[in-house]
């Protein structure tokens, strides 16, 4: 019995390294098209560029933060929901799309 527990131990700390592996890939892709999209279409160069990643990391450990304390008390995230739509809204304007409707999945 104590093999098999090793055994499973060994397995879901394989699994969660794979995850946080995956997860961590595609923030950093993230990153990586936003500031390739800010160089092309915009002309940003290396200062804007370093500035621009600075605040989108700021930002996004700000969200992962809050998201992880409103996790705690409501599965949905409501509030987290709420304030970046908000920000969001206020940011884009016209071009705003809700929530629900960026992070539709499909099937």
């Amino acid at each position: 019995m104590g093999k098999n527990n090793s055994f499973l131990a060994r397995q879901q700390l394989r699994q969660r390294i794979l995850i946080d592996n995956a997860r961590r890939y595609t923030i950093q892709q993230c990153a990586d098209f936003m500031l390739i999209s800010a160089a092309e279409e915009f002309g940003f160069g290396e200062k804007r560029l370093k500035r621009l990643s600075d605040r989108w990391a700021s930002i996004f450990d700000e969200y992962a933060d809050m998201l992880s304390e409103d996790l705690k008390g409501d599965k949905d995230f409501e509030y987290t929901k709420s304030l970046v739509d908000r920000r969001l809204e206020k940011c884009c304007g016209k071009y705003f799309k809700p929530w629900e409707e960026r992070y539709r999945q499909e099937g």
